[in-house]
């Protein structure tokens, strides 16, 4: 029985990353088509553009969600290599420089705290989709004009980690052993916010890889305000 459920597994696995790939072709020609009639717009009635502009947008999740389970899938059947050397401080500094025309326009105040400058060895790529997905949320659910708090540090026991504290509502207490779960959504406190970005899938691609890793992430909620996602490495 154990080694039918193995196969299974498996075959599970196979057909998510086989079936995701697959669609990208098919969702790319769409998305092109869509563009084409967009691109004569004038020419057309505007229900139509208006449909094709919906078919567009419907097409772009589609296929995000197409690569965040290509993603998953790959880091599940270990496809990387976990050699590099990491400076997270340094990851952080990029992924900033990458959301900051995001930040700046919720005019967000983005404070660093590196305690440390130890080098973590794993993927470099895959820790950089970790921490864009954590600072990215952070962001999102943080109010206009208020801070993102990013440490790096050791915890308890000389453990190194990663900790990003938002400024939002927080998260329900019944919700925060589920938060890194696929596909789970749910509102933030004071119903304000959805978790999670779009497609459910950005803290579940975090969890995938820090288990590829073996380190460990949570969910709290911070004593002021905000929820606070932690790396520990």
């Amino acid at each position: 029985m154990m080694t039918q459920l193995e196969r299974s597994f498996e075959d599970q696995k196979l057909f998510i990353q086989n079936a995701s790939h697959e669609l990208l072709t098919p969702l790319s020609i769409i998305r092109q088509k869509a563009e084409k009639i967009l691109v004569n717009s004038e020419k057309i009635d505007q229900e139509i553009a208006s449909s094709a502009s919906d078919i567009q947008q419907t097409a772009v999740r589609l296929s995000r969600l197409s690569n965040a389970l290509l993603l998953i899938s790959r880091i599940e059947n270990k496809q990387f290599p976990l050699t590099d050397r990491i400076d997270v401080p340094e990851l952080v500094k990029e992924v900033l420089a990458e959301l900051d025309d995001f930040i700046r326009l919720k005019n967000i105040s983005v404070n660093k705290n590196f305690e440390t400058n130890e080098i973590i060895t794993g993927n470099r790529e895959l820790l950089h989709s970790t921490i864009f997905n954590v600072v990215q949320n952070a962001v999102k659910f943080s109010p206009e004009s208020t801070e993102v708090l990013i440490s790096f540090n050791k915890g308890k026991g000389e453990q190194l980690k990663l900790s990003v504290q938002d400024h939002g509502t927080g998260i329900p207490d019944e919700l925060i052993s589920s938060v890194f779960d696929r596909f789970k959504k749910g509102k933030r406190k004071e119903n304000r916010d959805i978790i999670e970005n779009g497609n459910g899938l950005g803290l579940s691609i975090v969890k995938s890889i820090c288990d590829l890793h073996d380190f460990k992430c949570s969910a709290s909620n911070s004593e002021d305000s905000g929820a606070i996602i932690t790396i520990y490495f």
